[in-house]
């Protein structure tokens, strides 16, 4: 029996009922992703609060968590939904990170659009990601990390480019005793081009 707190017994009697009730739905409903004791003790305990004795309210209970405002962190997540949840997530993305392709290794399941931007668990807004490139993502938008994507692999690119730049001219000097600079430039401007020929 599902245990309540009126010392007549009558709410645990009335939220034990709606409890079986509502697993009776969600089994005939095939809905047997929410067939767990911390959903069905959530739901009778919101039927009985809204209509009171002898109503288990399934699809109301639901509506409700639709609309209700996000709050989305660890000490509020139904550990074992979010386990299932991320099995099916994985393996729709075939076990590849859907922002840099790396496939295996540490996944996630990141939100497209963030919890903290409204974003919810419906699998649409779910995608398999990297530990790297979830943590880089963070809070951004898709665009936004995207942007910061590029910005940084620029900055990196134009970083190796005046190395190798530098170590070009520092060759020719030391091996000609001069430095032609017509053939420095081309061949720095075609390892440019190399470089940055992917990020098109």
């Amino acid at each position: 029996m599902v245990r309540g707190y009126n010392h007549y017994g009558m709410r645990s009697q009335a939220i034990n009922t709606n409890y079986h009730l509502i697993q009776k739905k969600l089994l005939i409903r095939d809905l047997t992703q929410y067939n767990h004791h911390t959903f069905l003790l959530s739901a009778a305990r919101w039927s009985f609060r809204t209509h009171g004795y002898g109503k288990a309210d399934l699809d109301g209970y639901l509506q409700y968590l639709e609309n209700k405002p996000s709050k989305k962190r660890l000490w509020n997540t139904n550990v074992i939904l979010w386990y299932s949840l991320r099995k099916t997530i994985f393996e729709r993305d075939n076990y590849t990170c859907k922002y840099c392709g790396i496939r295996g290794g540490k996944l996630e399941v990141d939100h497209i659009i963030p919890i903290s931007s409204g974003g919810t668990d419906d699998p649409n807004n779910l995608i398999t990601s990297c530990r790297r490139c979830n943590r880089q993502k963070g809070g951004k938008s898709i665009d936004e990390f995207e942007n910061w994507k590029k910005s940084e692999t620029l900055e990196e690119t134009g970083s190796k480019y005046a190395t190798t730049t530098y170590r070009l001219i520092t060759t020719a000097d030391s091996d000609n005793g001069g430095i032609d600079t017509k053939e420095i430039s081309e061949t720095a401007s075609q390892i440019f081009n190399d470089m940055t020929g992917n990020l098109e």
